[in-house]
């Protein structure tokens, strides 16, 4: 589920460079706001969306080590 939210679009600007364009904290933030709006206030998906962006925050710091 996290590499769903990390995904990147491949750029076709640069058909050489097959490599996604990196995602801004603000992109990712934006899905999480868009996975919590999908939830329609059931409790139960918001508990486990915040599991999922935990997570998400936990894997980024272990990653900058």
């Amino acid at each position: 589920m996290l590499e769903l939210v990390r995904y990147c679009k491949l750029s076709s600007r640069l058909p050489e460079k097959q490599e996604g364009l990196p995602l801004q904290a603000s992109d990712i933030e934006k899905r999480f706001e868009v996975l919590v709006e999908a939830c329609d206030r059931d409790s139960s998906l918001l508990i486990e969306v915040e599991k999922l962006k935990s997570a998400f925050v936990k894997k980024q710091f272990v990653d900058r080590l």
